[in-house]
């Protein structure tokens, strides 16, 4: 029998712009067992209703002062009708992400409690050049976290929370992947990786809720909560996915 899955995602009318690539490619991937779900939480129904007209199933959600806490509520919504409907796996697949169409069958050949798909986004550097790189995160090697502790002026908000005891560890500190890191095919844990491409087990969402803090993204709490009931968290970097950004249409004037 095939494992059920479940793939969804908070949505709002921010992502109009790329629901039908979205709907289109949700709708033809190659595993056969799976049902797709979207929570809106936009301000009215009026997206909702354009998304019903494409086929897919939506519930609404409320929307609260701060985008983090809307996501992380619209993403426990989506936990409970997981938990609810007797799947096995939830693809948290967001809607500016377009997998490929084998990317249940890759992800479940892993056979991970946590396995994100790569996708990629442009940042800059400490120069201001814009690089492209994976929203995927490792620690800070022993030797790197030893060179910022004997760093004993306040500069960073790094080297302040080392400073001031609330950093310990190297494992508190994240860096980012960068290309290098996820040019060969492999498997490869990490720190955290993005919600936007991510299959989760039954077994870690049995156990762990989503949520959300002032100074880390869902993402990244995700992960660390997840660590603290024992999941590691993989990326196969053979999964490769596009990223429709356009960050002025989906967050302006949003604080989040």
């Amino acid at each position: 029998m095939k494992l059920k899955v479940l793939i969804g995602s908070p949505t709002f009318e921010g992502k109009e712009y790329c629901l039908e690539r979205y709907a289109t490619r949700v709708k033809e991937l190659s595993y056969g067992d799976y049902d797709i779900l979207l929570v809106d939480n936009s301000k009215t129904d009026a997206y909702s209703r354009k998304i019903m007209v494409l086929g897919i199933d939506v519930v609404r959600a409320g929307r609260k002062d701060r985008a983090r806490e809307t996501i992380a509520d619209s993403r426990n919504i989506l936990r409970q009708r997981f938990l609810d409907g007797k799947y096995d796996y939830l693809l948290s697949l967001e809607q500016d992400v377009i997998p490929p169409v084998n990317i249940i069958e890759v992800l479940l050949e892993d056979k991970k409690d946590i396995v994100g798909g790569l996708y990629f986004n442009f940042f800059k550097d400490n120069y201001g050049i814009s690089q492209i790189k994976p929203l995927a995160y490792m620690s800070v090697s022993k030797e790197e976290f030893e060179v910022l502790k004997g760093v004993k002026f306040k500069g960073t908000a790094i080297q302040e929370k080392i400073l001031s005891g609330k950093i310990t560890g190297p494992e508190q500190i994240h860096s980012q992947l960068s290309m290098d890191h996820v040019r060969e095919p492999k498997l490869m844990e990490v720190l955290f990786t993005g919600l936007g491409c991510m299959l989760i087990s039954r077994k870690v969402l049995e156990k762990v809720r989503f949520s959300w803090a002032d100074d880390s993204f869902d993402d990244a709490k995700f992960a660390e909560d997840a660590r603290k009931e024992g999941f590691r968290v993989f990326v196969d970097t053979k999964v490769r996915c596009e990223h429709l950004v356009n960050m002025e249409k989906s967050w302006k004037g949003i604080e989040y």
